[in-house]
């Protein structure tokens, strides 16, 4: 048991490491809390799941051995993002994103809040079928930008 797990904990760390994608499932699976992975700088960096298998802290490990805390994830009952708190190295907010979602589940609303004053509003509206068709962006200092969304209606 305890080859099969530091071989899966080895895979995970390895798929970590070169930047692929390590699927929720898997950490369901496993009953993965956490993945500890070494940058380039060979500073650890270090992210906590819940029971659900979502993440819901991504920090640093110290030098000295103590735990900074870069990223805080929340959810909602549904558990869909709906927070993400940036952290500075003194331990303030930096930065807080919040998400809003409609009835079908789909990211409609996304707010980049600066201390407590909103700084970027993306919008988002969907076709009958639940395809993304436009996004808004307005911002105070860059202004407002529209990305436009086609489909072919004939998908091959």
């Amino acid at each position: 048991m305890k080859t099969k797990l530091l071989l899966i904990l080895a895979l995970l760390l390895f798929q970590r490491a070169y930047s692929q994608e390590i699927f929720k499932e898997e950490i369901l699976k496993h009953g993965i809390e956490t993945i500890t992975a070494i940058d380039e700088d060979g500073k650890q960096l270090i992210e906590f799941f819940n029971a659900k298998g979502e993440i819901v802290k991504a920090g640093e490990i110290e030098i000295d051995g103590t735990f900074s805390l870069n990223e805080e994830y929340r959810y909602d009952e549904l558990g869909r993002l709906n927070e993400i708190i940036k952290y500075t190295t003194a331990g303030r907010t930096h930065s807080t994103k919040k998400y809003q979602y409609n009835s079908q589940g789909q990211l409609v609303k996304a707010e980049l809040l600066d201390d407590d004053k909103v700084d970027v509003t993306w919008s988002y509206t969907y076709d009958i079928v639940g395809n993304k068709i436009k996004e808004t962006k307005e911002s105070g200092t860059s202004g407002s930008s529209v990305t436009v969304y086609k489909y072919d209606s004939n998908p091959s």
